[in-house]
């Protein structure tokens, strides 16, 4: 048996709740987020299934940026601790930023794909633009030098502060093709991505001219920041279509049992409290224990529930959440509330989070099992 916590992080609820009742609006419960890793598999799996590609430079005037940071983002990602994919490229088909891929139609892509012996070729084409909206510029002054009794300004300065919105628009596109059919396998469509910022400049009076070119200075450089965060927002989305992806995924533990005795309650708290320490085994054994003398709770088979979670085996997990909503259930036909923790519209956000965020987190390891099998070439 181990060793008491050293600390509890968790809030109880103790006979003072008592006196506080008619001050409270909801029961008292509390929950412990535990934020962990998974791993995540795209939406489209044709990709990622043949693990080599070639990325072509895309166009456009951000393209060789967006395409570049793609296929880093490809190259550098590890499962498991292995390279997940092959990538050649960015390779230069085409002439100037604007350019089409110059004489060099899909099928002919297709065919340099396969002499790097790749299975699949990505490319596209990445496009920024921007609207500005300009405000008028304001007359203000400032007091340079003051009167020895701070009273009276003896010399002022007069500038203009002038300022303007921005909105920086990035218009994406990109296609995956297969090497062996020569079958579009990734075509999500045209695609636009926005950011919005502010400029600001002050200037002496009677330069405005001066002024306004360094207010557009200035735009110049915002619409550089926002649109290197676009170009890598774009490319980020474009990995999580294709290839796996990390995510942190955060699974709530209750506190609070719901409506047990005094003595299981405490029990019941103790393993919060381990859990809290990150000592998931030791609380878990705890709730199993209970569960296996015959406590029935509906916050003991959800804490079940996410414990199977924490262990990635999603089948029990959703198991423990379909017994958890028996329970509650069964809790609700009895017709009061006084002695729960829960309401029931508390069960039901808890248990909506629970089986949406499994529904990813099964499908993704379903799939990850079909991509963990390929290999590279």
């Amino acid at each position: 048996m181990p060793g008491k916590p050293i600390s509890s992080l968790s809030p109880r609820c103790h006979g003072f709740a008592i006196a506080l009742v008619a001050l409270s609006l909801g029961a008292c419960s509390s929950t412990h987020e535990v934020v962990t890793q998974r791993i995540i598999a795209p939406e489209n799996l044709e990709v990622a299934k043949l693990r080599s590609v070639v990325m072509v430079e895309f166009t456009g005037d951000v393209g060789t940026r967006l395409s570049r940071d793609l296929a880093s983002r490809l190259a550098q990602l590890r499962i498991d601790g292995k390279r997940f994919f092959a990538v050649t490229g960015p390779i230069t088909l085409h002439s100037g930023i604007d350019g089409e891929v110059d004489g060099v139609g899909g099928g002919e892509m297709v065919s340099i794909a396969r002499k790097l012996s790749a299975r699949a070729v990505i490319r596209g084409r990445a496009k920024l633009g921007r609207d500005v909206t300009y405000e008028l510029p304001d007359l203000q002054k400032d007091c340079l030098l003051r009167s020895k009794n701070g009273k009276s300004c003896i010399k002022k300065y007069h500038y203009y502060s002038h300022c303007a919105d921005i909105v920086v628009k990035l218009k994406y596109s990109v296609l995956a093709t297969e090497v062996a059919t020569n079958r579009r396998i990734y075509d999500p469509g045209r695609r636009k991505l926005i950011e919005r910022g502010r400029g600001c400049v002050r200037y002496p009076a009677g330069r405005v001219l001066t002024g306004v070119a360094i207010l557009n200075e200035e735009l110049d450089k915002v619409t550089n920041e926002l649109g290197a965060a676009l170009v890598a927002e774009a490319a980020e989305l474009i990995h999580r279509d294709i290839a796996p992806y990390r995510k942190s995924v955060s699974v709530s533990f209750l506190s609070e049992p719901d409506a047990l005795p005094d003595a299981p309650a405490d029990r019941f708290g103790l393993a919060a409290d381990w859990v809290e320490n990150r000592r998931f085994e030791a609380g878990c054994a705890i709730w199993r224990k209970m569960v296996e003398a015959g406590q029935r709770d509906p916050a003991l088979t959800f804490n079940l529930g996410a414990c199977a979670e924490q262990e990635e085996n999603y089948r029990a997990a959703r198991q423990f959440y379909a017994l958890t909503q028996r329970y509650v259930d069964q809790l609700r036909a009895r017709g009061s509330n006084e002695d729960r923790n829960y309401s029931n519209n508390d069960w039901a956000e808890h248990l909506a989070e629970a089986q949406n965020r499994l529904g990813l987190l099964q499908r993704s390891q379903q799939a990850m099992k079909i991509l963990r099998a390929g290999s590279l070439p």
